[in-house]
């Protein structure tokens, strides 16, 4: 009866994270609400409420959901110096852009992390999530600039700048006017071009 229980739980789950989806994409993230979703998912508002205490949380979960290559790519890049880590880091860039162009879940969810947020919890984790990842990558290009791997005129947090910015940057472009790569030698073209703005090969 308990691993039912617990099998539903997570079924339940599911649904809403595919109906969140789908309100989010239909609505956008500052007019949606969770009691919207739980509706427009057959449930009540307590059942949303037990997943996901408030919008941020339901986003970070989709987040989680569709990212798993982009994380483990992330994840690799833990640890590693020198040549291995600006190859690294650029192939965080590489999994990120083709995982938006082949799959349509990870580009709404970038979509919708690209939103200007008017609700206050979505602001601060977003703000929060931000300042963690730019955190991260300075600290590896700190670290690639030890190695002698940055460009001389950069420095670790203006190259770290430039990493994140060029790959928001690029994101927005494809979500926002249909540019999306369709070939992976178009995507390698972004993650050369993303290489010469930053490394010394």
């Amino acid at each position: 009866m308990a691993r039912k229980s617990k099998e539903e739980a997570e079924q339940t789950r599911l649904l809403l994270l595919d109906t969140a989806m789908k309100v989010f994409s239909q609505k956008g993230l500052n007019k949606a609400t969770l009691a919207g979703i739980a509706a427009e998912a057959g449930l009540t508002r307590g059942a949303i409420y037990w997943h996901f205490k408030d919008k941020a949380d339901l986003l970070d979960a989709l987040w989680q959901e569709q990212s798993v290559a982009v994380q483990q790519a992330a994840e690799a890049v833990a640890g590693q110096t020198g040549s291995a880590l600006r190859e690294g880091l650029l192939n965080v860039a590489r999994v990120l852009l083709t995982e938006m162009r082949d799959t349509p879940k990870m580009t709404m969810i970038v979509q919708l992390s690209l939103q200007g947020f008017t609700d206050e919890d979505l602001r601060l984790r977003s703000i929060e999530k931000g300042q963690e990842d730019n955190a991260k990558v300075e600290g590896a290009m700190s670290q690639l600039q030890q190695d002698g791997l940055l460009l001389p005129h950069l420095t670790a947090d203006i190259a770290a700048v430039i990493y994140s910015g060029l790959l928001t940057g690029i994101c927005e472009q494809w979500t926002m006017y249909d540019r999306i790569a369709k070939t992976d030698e178009q995507i390698e073209q972004y993650v050369h071009s993303l290489s010469l703005a930053l490394f010394i090969r």
